[in-house]
């Protein structure tokens, strides 16, 4: 393979990595309304796409959190944290509660990579270990909040994969020893 064409591949790669951390690709933005879990295509600015309802809930949802890594939807429901397999459009296999919840969550958000279920209860935003399938560790009070909130989401910044950040390290390298050999060829 030419060098040419080396730099070629590895330039995708970095134009790839670019657009993960630009934040270009639309959203899947799930909600709970009318009984159901439904889901709309989000841009970061306007809704781009028709309002979908994927699942009929019942005992109706009163917080959720979806894991993509993992494909599980966590969720609060008559005062337990319970949890289903979901692919983005449907549930798979068995409903699973979790834990006993008290007091009763009223919003919730799942922060896989540093294994910790962010929530509000009583007034409070809060945080527990979590490893997916059980409480770990101490439960945090973070902030009181005033008003209470009904609802949150936190929003993670995705962290580039190792592959993506070597294929641009590889791309830079390669731009480097292209330009060398050009300007030793040219002198």
């Amino acid at each position: 393979m030419s060098l040419i064409r080396l730099n070629k591949l590895l330039l995708s790669g970095f134009l790839l990595f670019y657009a993960q951390c630009a934040g270009a690709a639309i959203t899947s933005v799930y909600y709970v309304a009318d009984g159901g879990l439904r889901s709309v295509a989000f841009d970061g600015t306007q809704f781009v796409s028709t309002f979908d309802q994927l699942e009929v809930l019942s005992p109706n949802w009163t917080a959720m959190s979806y894991d993509s890594a993992a494909d599980r939807m966590y969720y609060v429901a008559d005062g337990a944290l319970r949890s289903v397999g979901f692919d983005g459009t449907q549930f798979l296999g068995t409903f699973d509660q979790l834990e006993v919840l008290s007091p009763n969550w009223t919003a919730m958000s799942y922060d896989s990579a540093a294994a910790l279920m962010y929530y509000v209860a009583d007034g409070g935003l809060r945080s527990v270990g979590f490893d997916g399938t059980q409480f770990v560790g101490t439960f945090d009070q973070w902030e009181v909040l005033s008003p209470n909130w009904t609802a949150m989401s936190l929003v993670f910044d995705p962290i580039p994969e190792p592959t993506t950040i070597v294929l641009l390290g590889l791309g830079l390298a390669g731009v480097a020893t292209l330009r060398r050999r050009i300007n030793r060829d040219a002198a």
